[in-house]
C-alpha cells in the first residue's frame, strides 16, 4: 500500500513517509478491524498484490448507516484491465450484503478523470467540491465528494430515485438528473451546475474560476480556457462531452474583448461548430470578464 502513497501522492492527504511510520497494528486494523469497522479487498496476479480498496464503517448511532471507500489503487501496469471496477464491485456487494448501510461515500482528486468516470458508471453522484483539499507538488487540488445511495427504507432511495446525500431530497425525477458543483449558491439561489433531461444536457452559465484553488486569472483568454475546462468537467459528469455541444452563449461585460477569446473557442469548438450568441452585459463580480453557457445533445 505504501507504493500507492509514493506513486499516486495526489490521491491521498497523508504522505508516504507518514504512513511508513504507522505500526503494523494500524495496517492490520485497516485490513480487517476486529470491531468490524474496517475491511479491505485485494486483487492479485499470482502471489502479487496488484490492487486494493478498503471500507471504513462508523460505530456511532447517528452515522453507522454510512460507509467510506478509501485506498482505491491499482498498479499502473494493470490499469485498463477492469481491476479497479472489480474491486469496487466487490466493495459495493459487501456493503449491500451487510444490509445496514444506506450510503457509500468516497472522495476523488479533481483531475483524476479515469477514476471519476468509473465512479459515475457505478452509480455514484457528486454532491460537493472541496477546494484546496490537498497540497501537491503542482499546487492545491480540490476533492470531489461522491456518494452512492443504496436501497432500503421507505424513502426516495427505496422508490428507485437518487437522493441528495446531505439533505435526503430527491435529485432525479423521471429521466432528469441534476449535476452539482458543490457550490452553496446552488441551494441558496435554486439552480444546478447542469441538468440532464433525456439525451439533453443544459450547463448553467460558467465563469473562469478555478474551483480547485478558488482563484480567477486576470486575462480574458485564461478565463475563457478555465470556463471551458469547468464546462467540460460538468459535461463528463453528465455522461456527455464537448463534442456534443450544440449551442453556446457567451456573456462579456466588454464586447470589444470578444475577439481575444476566439483562438480559445476554436480550440474547443473548431470541429464542433455549435450555434452561438454573444451578449454584452454586466456580470456579478467585476473580476469576471466572460461567462459561458452551453447546451449539449448526447450522441446515440
Amino acid at each position: 500500500m505504501l507504493h500507492a502513497y509514493e506513486h499516486a501522492a495526489d490521491a491521498f492527504t497523508s504522505t508516504a513517509d507518514e504512513r511508513a511510520k504507522e505500526p503494523a497494528s494500524w495496517w492490520v486494523q485497516r485490513i480487517a478491524d476486529s470491531a468490524g469497522l474496517g475491511v479491505a479487498f485485494g486483487a492479485f496476479e499470482g502471489p502479487d498484490l496488484v490492487g486494493t480498496v478498503a471500507l471504513e464503517f462508523s460505530g456511532k448511532p447517528k452515522t453507522r448507516h454510512k460507509a467510506l471507500v478509501i485506498g482505491v489503487y491499482v498498479l499502473p501496469a494493470l490499469r485498463g484491465r477492469g481491476v479497479a471496477r472489480a474491486l469496487m464491485e466487490a466493495a459495493i456487494a459487501h456493503v449491500k450484503a451487510r444490509g445496514d448501510i444506506r450510503l457509500l461515500q468516497l472522495e476523488v482528486t479533481q483531475g483524476n478523470e479515469p477514476a471519476l468516470a468509473l465512479y459515475l458508471s457505478l452509480g455514484f453522484i457528486q454532491f460537493g467540491l472541496e477546494p484546496m483539499a490537498v497540497l501537491t507538488a503542482a499546487g492545491f487540488r480540490a476533492k470531489i465528494h461522491m456518494a452512492l445511495v443504496l436501497d432500503g427504507g421507505a424513502d426516495s432511495a427505496a422508490q428507485g430515485m437518487a437522493v441528495h446525500p446531505i439533505t435526503g431530497a430527491p435529485i432525479t425525477m423521471a429521466d432528469r438528473t441534476l449535476i452539482s458543483s458543490g457550490s452553496t449558491f446552488e441551494a441558496e439561489i435554486g439552480y444546478s451546475r447542469a441538468v440532464v433531461q433525456g439525451d439533453w444536457v443544459f450547463v448553467s452559465g460558467t465563469t473562469g474560476f478555478d474551483y480547485s484553488t478558488m482563484t480567477i486569472a486576470e486575462g480574458i483568454q485564461e478565463q475563457t480556457e478555465q470556463c471551458l475546462k469547468n464546462i467540460s468537467l460538468a459535461l463528463e459528469q453528465a455522461g456527455s462531452s464537448m463534442a456534443d455541444v450544440v449551442r453556446a452563449t457567451y456573456v462579456l461585460p466588454n464586447g470589444a474583448e470578444f475577439p481575444q477569446c476566439w483562438p480559445i473557442l476554436r480550440k474547443y469548438f473548431g470541429q464542433v461548430r455549435p450555434a452561438a450568441m454573444m451578449i454584452c452585459a454586466g456580470l456579478l463580480d467585476p473580476r469576471i470578464r466572460i461567462e459561458i453557457e452551453v447546451t449539449a445533445l448526447k450522441q446515440s
